[in-house]
């Protein structure tokens, strides 16, 4: 058949073969080059005709795409995928990703995320189970076009890959202009038969490494050629040396006559982050920490490298290069074996250091240096941590011998005498007065988040508002200002400035610290050096008292009744408000705000408690307003119930009537919280472990005072029984860590959603209790799929791709008449969740 009557073939046919099956999904494996098992599939179109027999894709994928058509195979692609995916679940079998490629037609001609929307949630399909390819030639025409649908596919979820990667002229404007998770090269357009093609190969590997892209390479067919691409460090490797496509059937026959084992789930982040770290860079580690803060740094150090996994406590060098092992050898260790060996030994010196290394990167440190004393060798040992999952973790290693190499001994000596005069100063910037930048050289405040290269103006300005004491803030902008400081500095004896002012520190309290400016220009580079000292309270009495009361004057009309209102109901951290004679809220402070968890006043304004709806038993408070508004009574120290972040909050309430011309205009009122947690004793036996939502103790004494509420008031309640679908197969998948992530995310979008109207346990696993209040039906169901869609909403726990769906369903406490009734059925649906 030739090529215009198999076009024609293709247009007359093709929406019968989607109707009737005869478009299949095959599957091709990809392997993980540093394990060797199966990471992952792409999905694959293949046509299989009664009389033509097996169509090739290059027959009909190119005509669908010219007559605008392709959006109905890629969305059929999907559906298809979806099904395969529930039925393999719902046999138990190990499930990989799947690659599908779009078109950018369908972009165009359809809502190609809607339709992975419903296909996903249909077949409950998580999100990292589908890997998007857009090929190079795709994301060349129409940038910003791709650019938005690329972000988009992203902030959903999905891994975008780029496929054919080097096809095209424009392959580096691509990875400049776009977002991408992984690139494949295609192994067609560069055979590996010439040192020049292997060299070419290997620069691009290192390229997309040093901008954190992950690798796979594509149509590879010899030992050979795997061999290099796994030298190299490319992540994964796809070719008909590992495997042809093939139906799902016939895939899992293959992979096991051929022994390949399919990676599980639980390890794909473990190993795409050792991915990250670019073995054929000369600095990996360092390249690897300054690709986390967004930095490149040109360097011309050639790094030795070795990645140890711990796994259990157990210790083994997992990869190492040439450098590490001279640098090993320098020091007499032989080979890698024989420090695998002195590792072993719990008794040797350097694995102590070693261990003590890992434990300090496992306490949230970003890496760890020491120095070491080895068989009268100098050396220096860096760590920093690339992976982890459950209780393996991996990190990467620098050995260097320090006594080997003169010229840097010299330079970790002058090292030592600069940070000897850094450590004088618990801040050390340098101001760049032309160009308004400040750099930070050296800081040991805890609480200060200092940039590298930033704005002179805002950084100080950010550092005063959050850190600096109020009174002191206005000499503190005028001895910082920038524009005024080169100046003042050149009349200053020795062209130095000192300021006296208060910092808070961690803990909250302000402490004295003295701001020292030096003027340090050279080549006619107009710099300044600034420091600051923290005054410890013994050496407070050595500093002249006049240079701690700089600008201090007090004015008696500063003291008027507005400002005291004003200055009182913004700086207390009593809860206060205001109401109308119709109970609404005109107005209240920055504590009440803070303490109910809203952003502005506009939560509230216009609304009564019963709007708001966060009184079990509102009666109490509503009765005492109405007095007040009556009879200009006051009432003080009331005692009462409000439910905040979930749970049931014990407070005081004192109010009073507001006259304006002698008469009640409305009330004012402030609250305390009162018990244990008021004390900062705290509630933790009532408190989940994990979310800090309430645990079954405190859900059963929540429920007791909605009990006694509908007994005296008829307040009716509902309860909500909440359960993460498949929480085992996911804590099977993605491992107890990032489990317990999960469970605390729910816990805090559902204490989102039901805000000051409900409380939220959780009774044991994934299953979650909610009380609420009856509104309405309506109200009810809203509830429910507004929690339901924030949840299924949640993209990415910790930058790893998640996809929760929950099963919810409703109760009222009035069918049940009862306490006993209640702890009964919520059991039954415990029970019930965990059988289902």
């Amino acid at each position: 058949m030739n090529s215009e009557d198999m076009r024609t073939f293709v247009l007359d046919n093709f929406d019968d073969a989607l109707k009737q099956g005869k478009l299949r999904l095959y599957y091709q494996p990809i392997i993980r080059a540093l394990t060797g098992e199966i990471c992952a599939m792409e999905g694959l179109a293949r046509w299989q005709d009664d009389e033509l027999g097996l169509i090739s894709p290059a027959n009909f994928i190119p005509v669908l795409e010219e007559e605008g058509l392709i959006y109905k195979l890629d969305s059929y692609l999907i559906r298809q995928m979806c099904i395969e995916y529930d039925k393999a679940y719902k046999n138990g079998e190990i499930l990989l990703p799947v690659s599908l490629n779009f078109s950018r037609k369908d972009f165009e001609m359809t809502d190609i995320f809607k339709v992975l929307e419903e296909n996903t949630k249909e077949f409950k399909v998580p999100r990292d189970m589908i890997n998007i390819e857009i090929t190079e030639s795709t994301a060349g025409r129409s940038k910003e076009f791709i650019q938005n649908k690329i972000k988009r596919l992203r902030s959903e979820g999905y891994e975008v890959w780029m496929d054919d990667f080097g096809s095209e002229y424009s392959s580096l404007n691509v990875l400049k202009d776009f977002d991408l998770d992984l690139v494949k090269i295609d192994m067609c357009f560069l055979e590996l038969n010439t040192v020049k093609a292997k060299q070419i190969v290997r620069f691009m590997i290192d390229m997309l490494k040093t901008i954190g892209v992950k690798t796979l390479a594509e149509g590879v067919e010899t030992k050979e050629q795997y061999d290099f691409l796994r030298e190299i460090g490319c992540d994964k490797i796809q070719g008909f040396y590992i495997g042809k496509p093939m139906p799902g059937v016939d895939v899992k026959d293959y992979l096991r006559l051929r022994g390949f084992k399919c990676e599980e789930h639980i390890n794909l982040k473990y190993y795409d982050d050792i991915a990250r770290l670019n073995i054929l860079s000369q600095t990996p580690a360092h390249d690897f920490i300054n690709a986390k803060k967004g930095k490149v740094e040109a360097t011309d150090n050639i790094e030795s490298l070795a990645i140890i996994e711990v796994d259990d406590g157990a210790l083994a060098i997992k990869y190492y290069n040439k450098k590490y092992l001279e640098e090993l050898q320098s020091v007499g260790i032989s080979s890698v074996d024989e420090l695998e060996g002195i590792l072993s030994n719990d008794n040797n010196l350097l694995r102590k250091k070693i261990k003590f290394m890992l434990n300090t990167v496992e306490e949230g440190n970003e890496e760890c240096v020491v120095d070491h004393i080895f068989r009268e060798n100098f050396c220096i040992i860096r760590i920093c941590k690339i992976a982890e999952e459950n209780k393996r973790r991996s990190y990467a290693t620098k050995f260097i011998n320090v006594s080997n190499n003169k010229d840097m001994l010299r330079l970790y000596n002058r090292s030592i005498d600069i940070s000897a005069i850094y450590n004088a100063f618990s801040n050390v910037d340098i101001i760049d007065i032309e160009k308004k930048r400040i750099k930070n050289i050296y800081t040991n405040i805890q609480n200060v988040d200092r940039n590298d290269d930033s704005d002179c103006s805002k950084d100080l300005l950010l550092f005063m508002n959050k850190h600096v004491y109020p009174m002191d803030r206005e000499q503190f902008l005028d001895f910082y200002d920038v524009s005024t400081m080169y100046e003042r500095l050149i009349k200053a004896p020795n062209n130095k400035l000192e300021l006296f002012y208060r910092t808070r520190d961690i803990e909250g309290e302000y402490k004295w610290c003295k701001g020292v400016l030096i003027l340090a220009s050279t080549n006619n580079k107009k710099r300044v050096i600034s420091c600051i000292y923290i005054i410890e309270r013994n050496d407070l009495l050595n500093v002249p008292l006049e240079k701690m009361l700089h600008g201090l004057e007090i004015k008696n009309e500063t003291f008027t009744d507005a400002n005291l209102w004003q200055n009182f109901i913004s700086n207390t951290d009593i809860g206060m408000f205001w109401k109308d004679k119709d109970r609404r809220f005109v107005g209240v402070n920055r504590a009440f705000l803070d303490y109910y968890g809203f952003k502005s006043q506009d939560n509230v304004i216009g609304k009564n408690d019963e709007d708001m709806g966060w009184h079990i038993d509102p009666e109490k408070f509503k009765n005492d307003e109405e007095d007040i508004l009556k009879q200009g009574i006051q009432t003080h120290s009331v005692t009462g119930t409000c439910l905040n972040n979930g749970s049931i909050r014990n407070i005081k309430a004192s109010k009073m009537p507001y006259y304006r011309d002698g008469k009640i205009e409305g009330l004012i009122g402030y609250f305390l919280e009162v018990g244990d947690r008021a004390k900062g004793l705290g509630d933790q036996d009532y408190r989940d472990d994990i979310t800090i939502a309430l645990n079954m103790k405190g859900l059963l004494d929540s429920a007791q005072q909605f009990v006694d509420s509908y007994i005296m008031h008829h307040y009716d309640f509902n309860i909500f029984y909440i359960d993460i679908v498949d929480f085992r197969h996911f804590i099977d998948n993605n491992g107890h860590k990032l489990s317990i992530r999960v469970l605390e995310e729910v816990a805090l979008k559902i204490k989102e959603k039901i805000g000051t109207t409900g409380v939220l346990a959780r009774i044991g696993g994934d299953h979650f209790v909610i009380l609420k209040t009856v509104v309405n039906e309506e109200e009810d169901k809203k509830l429910i799929e507004e929690i339901r869609e924030e949840i299924y909403n949640i993209r990415r726990i910790d930058n790893v791709p998640s996809t929760i769906y929950l099963n919810i369903d409703v109760d009222k406490f009035s069918n049940m008449k009862n306490l006993d009734n209640f702890i009964v059925n919520i059991i039954r649906k415990s029970v019930r969740a965990d059988e289902g």
